[in-house]
């Protein structure tokens, strides 16, 4: 049985910007160095990880980093999810403009255990675009 190709797959290892609190997180490929004592081998890897634009010391109260933190942790976890349960940009971006405005809990709540396709239909079923409320108001 042959896996079927998401919009993830074509996402995942690229590098992106996400947003929090009112900073731009940078996630970008790193080397990133692993020793091994046993064998005194230094492995050189790159991986994807976070640029965070602080650091200790920097002024920036620990609240603030906090908060930025658990924002663009979800945006990742909200566009993982979501790329995961369309095929392409479009449904991908359709997906995001019915769910964009929720919060962590709600999001979480909405989704529940679904995943994949079965996913991106219940939420074309039970969530409005902006658009489409608009719409619906206007005829109503």
């Amino acid at each position: 049985m042959t896996k079927v190709k998401t919009y993830w797959d074509e996402i995942k290892d690229k590098e992106t910007f996400y947003s929090g609190n009112g900073w731009e997180i940078h996630m970008k490929w790193t080397n990133v160095y692993s020793y091994n004592p046993k064998t005194s081998v230094t492995k050189e890897s790159k991986r994807l990880q976070f640029c965070w634009p602080w650091r200790a010391g920097d002024g920036v109260p620990r609240e603030e980093k906090s908060k930025a933190r658990k924002e663009v942790m979800f945006n990742r976890f909200r566009a993982r999810v979501l790329a995961s349960a369309s095929a392409n940009r479009e449904e991908f971006r359709n997906l995001m403009q019915r769910v964009g405005e929720m919060n962590e809990q709600e999001f979480k709540d909405a989704i529940g255990e679904m995943r994949g396709f079965e996913l991106r239909n219940y939420i074309c079923q039970k969530y409005w675009t902006h658009s489409e409320s608009f719409a619906s108001f206007w005829r109503g």
